[in-house]
């Protein structure tokens, strides 16, 4: 019947539980950035669930508490204007880049040896 319904309890997906302010600076796939501007001690609450991986810093600083999986993240946040960030940097990644660096240094050394054996089999007199 093209009847739009409106949730008017829903909640923002970025709030402050306490009194102060939240602008939502950067939103990527892998990254949220929020300006918080609190008027006293007070809780970021991003309703993104959490999955292993993801990673918050309050003020540059990482925050050592982590929600359960699934669980929305909550950061405590003292009064005055700082910076949350919660970046998507999964371990299997890292592992991932060093494993790609060895594997390029392997083919590199077989590569430069391969180049060496062939300069000095040129270098070798003929025996024919």
């Amino acid at each position: 019947d093209g009847r739009l319904l409106r949730n008017r309890r829903v909640l923002p997906r970025v709030r402050l539980d306490g009194d102060g302010e939240v602008v939502r600076i950067e939103r990527t796939p892998t990254r949220w950035r929020m300006a918080v501007a609190a008027d006293g001690p007070a809780t970021l609450v991003l309703a993104n669930p959490h999955f292993p991986g993801w990673l918050a810093a309050l003020d540059g600083r990482p925050v050592a508490e982590r929600p359960a999986a699934g669980a929305p993240w909550r950061v405590a946040v003292p009064a005055g204007r700082h910076v949350v960030e919660v970046r998507y940097r999964p371990a299997s990644f890292r592992v991932g880049l060093v494993l790609a660096g060895l594997a390029a240094v392997a083919l590199a050394s077989w590569t430069w040896r391969d180049v060496r054996r062939g300069v000095s089999e040129a270098r070798a007199p003929s025996r024919h």
